[in-house]
């Protein structure tokens, strides 16, 4: 069993990539958004459930969204933190091995390289 060290960190003015848009996704957004991170947010569909709020987070100029599908290139160096909450844990695998390649913090609900404190 690994051993994980417990870690807090600023986010505050810092570029965070979130890939996907339903709930675990929004949870995140919402603790992000308390820490003050500057946050992307990409998903190639918002759920109905979620997407009021997602759409009034973008309004209000507090996340980026890009409505589209996720695409390698997408993971740019100047990003701080990736967090993989798509419903497609394949997608979130690899999101989290593009991370890696590049140096960036990642997590991943269920395959968690940065275990974070479960508020994010």
């Amino acid at each position: 069993m690994k051993k994980h060290f417990p870690l807090f960190i600023s986010v505050e003015k810092k570029k965070v990539l979130v890939i996907g848009a339903g709930k675990v996704a929004l949870r995140r957004i919402s603790v992000l958004q308390d820490f003050g991170a500057d946050i992307t947010v990409i998903a190639k569909s918002v759920p109905g459930d979620q997407k009021e709020r997602i759409e009034c987070l973008h309004r209000e100029g507090k996340i980026n969204l890009m409505e589209r599908e996720f695409r390698p290139a997408d993971i740019l160096t100047y990003y701080f933190m990736i967090i993989a909450a798509s419903d497609d844990n394949d997608l979130n695998r690899n999101i989290v091995a593009l991370g890696r390649e590049k140096g960036i913090l990642r997590s991943e609900e269920h395959t968690s390289e940065l275990q974070s404190p479960r508020t994010i």
